[in-house]
C-alpha cells in the first residue's frame, strides 16, 4: 500500500555532483561523497563540522600484474615469507581507547583534529543535543523511559567519557529519534542515521558484557525499536536487541526485585517492562515467532507505573542553564501509558476466554472491555471528533490519544479476524470508518510522531477489510461506499508512510 521511496542519496532533486575520489569519512560511512564546485569540503563533513581529508591509502583493485606476482613468488621461495590469511572472525577488532576529553581551549577547527568524545563520532555535540531535544519534545510522551534534566546533567558532566553504556544510551536515543521523526530528521539533520548510530555502538564495543543496569535495558530496547523500523522484524539484530532488553528487565525487576536501584530507576524499569509486554503482544498479532517474556495470567498491578510527573520523579533536580524547565515537565503522561496497557491486556484476557467460552461471548466481552477502557480515559485523551477542543489538549496528549485509539481499533480488528463478525454493528467496515474519522480530523504530524507502528496497524485493518470484500481470485465486491472507503484509506496511508532512509520499498512492519 506504500508508494516507492527514493533514498536521500538517490533523490532526483539532488543535483550535487558526486566526486570520483570519496573523502576518508564518507568511505568509512559508506555513503556517497558530494562536493560543490565552489567548495573544498564535501557536504557530509561540512554538516558534521569535521575536516574533509583524503589521506587514507587506497588499495589497488583487481588481480596483481605479472611483475608483482613474480616478486611475491620470489620472496615466498627465498625468504620463506607468506601473506597472512584473512581473519575469519565476524567480530570487529578491539576498539582503540577513546582519548581523554580536551579542554575547550585545546579544541580547534584545524584539519585533522582528533575526536574528543565517543559521541562526537556521530556529530558535533550541539547537533546531538538538538536531536535529544526533539526526542523529549515529540517522542517522550509515547515512551517516557528517560528523565530530561537527569540525562542532560549526565551529559554536562561528560558521563559518556567514563561510562560506555551511557554513551551507547545517548546514541540509541538518537537512532530512535531519526527512525520516528523521519520527515523532520531528513530535513534538519540528515547526516545522523540509524545505521551510523548503531555502527558506532558496535565499532566502539560500548555494550561489552557487564552487570545489567537501567541504561543497558533502555539502550537495547531503543536499538531494537530503531532497527525494526528500518529493517523489519526479520533482521536478527532486532531479535537480539529485544531479547537482551527482555532478559535484563526481567532479571532486574522480577528476579532481583529492583535491589540496588533507586526508586526512580524502579519506576523507569516498570515502564520499560510494559513496553516490552506491548512489543510481545504486537509480535503475536503480526504472526511472528512468540517472544517468551513473562506469562500475563497473574496479578501484575504491583508493576503498574505510578502516575508521577517528570518534575516529581527526581525532586532533587533543579533547573540549570543547560537543562531549564519545560512545560512538558508538568504534563501527566503516565495515565495515558496505563490506559494503553489496559488496551493491550484486553487481548491477553480474550485469549483466556477463547479457551473456555463460546466465540460470540468472547467477542461480546472483548468489545465491552475495549469500550469501558475508552470511556475511562482522562478528558484530555478522549476523542471528540471534529469538534474544537477547549482547552485544546497538549501535543503529547494528542499523540497519546492517537496511539490509544488506533491500538484499540487494531485489537478490535484482530478479534474479528479470529472469531468472525458475530455481533451486529461491529464489522471491519465500521472499524475502517472510525480510522478514517481519526485520520481526517487530526494533523498529519501527530500521526508521523506515532511512527511506523501506527501505519502498520492501519494497514492491517485495511487488509482485513479487503479480505472481507474479496471473493474468488481477488475480485472486490461491495457497494460503492465500501470501495470508496478502501481508496480513502490507501490515500491516507500513502501520505503517512514516508521512509526517506529506507533502502528498499519493502513494506515496513513495526509495532511497539
Amino acid at each position: 500500500m506504500s508508494s516507492s521511496v527514493v533514498t536521500p542519496e538517490e533523490s532526483p532533486q539532488d543535483s550535487t555532483p558526486r566526486t570520483k575520489k570519496a573523502c576518508d569519512l564518507c568511505r568509512n560511512r559508506k555513503v556517497k561523497c558530494r562536493v560543490l564546485e565552489s567548495q573544498v569540503d564535501c557536504e557530509g563533513c561540512r554538516e558534521l563540522g569535521l575536516s574533509c581529508t583524503r589521506d587514507k591509502p587506497r588499495r589497488r583493485r583487481g588481480p596483481l600484474n605479472r611483475h608483482a606476482l613474480a616478486q611475491l613468488h620470489s620472496a615466498s621461495s627465498n625468504d620463506q615469507v607468506c601473506t597472512p590469511a584473512p581473519s575469519l572472525s565476524p567480530l570487529p577488532a578491539p576498539p582503540t581507547p577513546v582519548t581523554v576529553r580536551e579542554t575547550t581551549s585545546d579544541k580547534s577547527k584545524a584539519p585533522g583534529r582528533s575526536v574528543n568524545s565517543t559521541l562526537e563520532l556521530l556529530g558535533p555535540l550541539p547537533l546531538i543535543q538538538r536531536v535529544l531535544s526533539d526526542w523529549f519534545k515529540f517522542v517522550h510522551p509515547l515512551a517516557p523511559v528517560l528523565h530530561r534534566q537527569h540525562l542532560l546533567h549526565r551529559m554536562h558532566t561528560h558521563g559518556e567519557d567514563v561510562d560506555p553504556v551511557f554513551a551507547a544510551l545517548v546514541l540509541s536515543v538518537c537512532s530512535v529519534t531519526v527512525s520516528t521523526l523521519r520527515r523532520k530528521s531528513f530535513e534538519q539533520y540528515p547526516a545522523i542515521t540509524v545505521e551510523k548510530c548503531i555502527g558506532i555502538i558496535e565499532d566502539e564495543n560500548l555494550l561489552r558484557p557487564q552487570p545489567y543496569t537501567l541504561d543497558w535495558c533502555i539502550t537495547w530496547y531503543n536499538i531494537a525499536s530503531a532497527l525494526l523500523v528500518d529493517h523489519g522484524p526479520e533482521d536478527f539484530r532486532v531479535y537480539r536487541g529485544i531479547k537482551e532488553a527482555m532478559t535484563s528487565v526481567t532479571y532486574l525487576l522480577c528476579f532481583k526485585g529492583g535491589d540496588g536501584h533507586s526508586e526512580q530507576d524502579k519506576e523507569m524499569l516498570k515502564r520499560l517492562y510494559w513496553f516490552l509486554f506491548m512489543w510481545q503482544v504486537g509480535a503475536e498479532l503480526r504472526g511472528q515467532p512468540h517472544l517468551t517474556f513473562l506469562p500475563f495470567n497473574q496479578d501484575l498491578e504491583h508493576l503498574r507505573p505510578k502516575p508521577i510527573l517528570d518534575r516529581d520523579l527526581y525532586p532533587s533536580s533543579t533547573p540549570k542553564n543547560y537543562a531549564p524547565n519545560w512545560p512538558e515537565d508538568e504534563i501527566p503522561f503516565i495515565p495515558g501509558l496505563n490506559s494503553l496497557i489496559d488496551i493491550f491486556l484486553i487481548w491477553e484476557k480474550g485469549k483466556v476466554d477463547i479457551a473456555t467460552k463460546p466465540p460470540e461471548e468472547v467477542l461480546t466481552r472483548a468489545m465491552e472491555r475495549i469500550q469501558t477502557a475508552l470511556d475511562g480515559l482522562r478528558p484530555e485523551l478522549r476523542w471528540r471528533g471534529g469538534l474544537t477542543r477547549f482547552p485544546r489538549g497538549a501535543w503529547g496528549h494528542e499523540v497519546q490519544m492517537v496511539n490509544i485509539l488506533i491500538t484499540a481499533l487494531s485489537i478490535k480488528s484482530n478479534f474479528l479476524q479470529h472469531l468472525g463478525s458475530l455481533l451486529p454493528g461491529i464489522t471491519h467496515q465500521d472499524i475502517v470508518s472510525d480510522v478514517l474519522e481519526i485520520l481526517n480530523h487530526l494533523p498529519q504530524p501527530v500521526f508521523e510522531t506515532n511512527g511506523c507502528a501506527a501505519v502498520h496497524k492501519i494497514r492491517d485493518i485495511g487488509s482485513a477489510y479487503l479480505a472481507e470484500l474479496r471473493i474468488g481470485s481477488g475480485v472486490v465486491v461491495g457497494d460503492n461506499q465500501a470501495q470508496e472507503k478502501v481508496y480513502q484509506l490507501l490515500n491516507k496511508l500513502d501520505s503517512l508512510d514516508f521512509r526517506p532512509y529506507a533502502e528498499s520499498v519493502e513494506v515496513c512492519a513495526a509495532d511497539q
